[in-house]
């Protein structure tokens, strides 16, 4: 059964929030509410996962968003104009608290910002040699609005794991079964890709500490995932000692603007 931490922010914080609970909580953890907006977001544990939610209720505006533990963006999030239904990110994660996160909202998503109590993943060391290898997979789903007020349907999944007998690391890349969805690309280039090649197309960025993870995965060839093509997956050959496990990030983008981010862990060579 799920466990559910729910938070409404507005464009005019009142700031009431509850102590923190246990984790078998499944009480509302924080509230806010404003006669401007009504933008509401919750957190909920599962099994090896957490889930980030966000909305906007009936007389919300759009709303850009970037929801942060630390230096890690939990859910960042163009959200449409209300009324919709919830936007949201799952992440592996295998080791669950509850605690302190940051909300920000509004212009350049800080122009307001709340500390709100929410589950979180308790923070693995960046760039460790694990000792065991689970599959960590990142889920993204809902609707974002782009520009000129262009909404766009996100159904993702992408997942990786390392597979110690076969020495195989594999990098996972899923397009839901939302109709209409638009094309999402791998760039095959180090550093920002030339979204002028991609006029009105949503571009995936899966990066990790210092580089993109599309360069690693594509290398010689452009990956396109459509209606028509659903899923792409890479396989790289290499050795325990050599993989190491890292936070990474995941983007959405249009045309140099960034519609959707979440952290997204990723298994990858260790640095030479």
């Amino acid at each position: 059964m799920s466990v559910r931490c729910t938070v409404a922010f507005t464009l005019m914080p009142l700031l009431a929030f509850q102590q923190p609970g246990r984790l078998e909580d499944d009480k509302p953890i924080g509230q806010t509410t404003s006669r401007l907006a009504d933008l509401k977001m919750e957190s909920e544990r599962g099994k090896n996962k957490i889930i980030y939610r966000v909305k906007n209720d009936p007389r919300g505006l759009f709303m850009p968003v970037r929801w942060k533990h630390g230096s890690k963006v939990l859910l960042e999030w163009n959200v449409p104009p209300g009324p919709n239904e919830w936007h949201e990110v799952e992440q592996t994660s295998y080791r669950v608290d509850k605690g302190s996160t940051d909300f920000g909202y509004g212009a350049n998503r800080d122009q307001f910002k709340d500390r709100v109590i929410a589950y979180r993943d308790d923070p693995f060391q960046e760039g460790r040699i694990p000792v065991t290898f689970p599959p960590y997979t990142t889920k993204i789903r809902g609707v974002a609005t782009g520009k000129q007020e262009k909404t766009w349907k996100i159904d993702l999944t992408v997942t990786s794991s390392f597979d110690e007998d076969q020495k195989l690391l594999t990098y996972e890349v899923v397009l839901g079964k939302t109709e209409g969805t638009s094309p999402l690309f791998f760039p095959p280039v180090v550093g920002k890709p030339d979204f002028k090649r991609f006029k009105d197309q949503l571009v995936l960025v899966w990066k990790s500490v210092e580089e993109p993870l599309g360069p690693l995965i594509a290398k010689s060839k452009e990956w396109t995932l459509s209606t028509a093509n659903r899923k792409a997956t890479f396989e790289l050959g290499v050795n325990k000692e050599s993989v190491v496990l890292t936070h990474g990030q995941l983007f959405i983008m249009l045309e140099g603007d960034t519609l959707v981010s979440t952290v997204a862990p990723a298994y990858v060579p260790k640095p030479r």
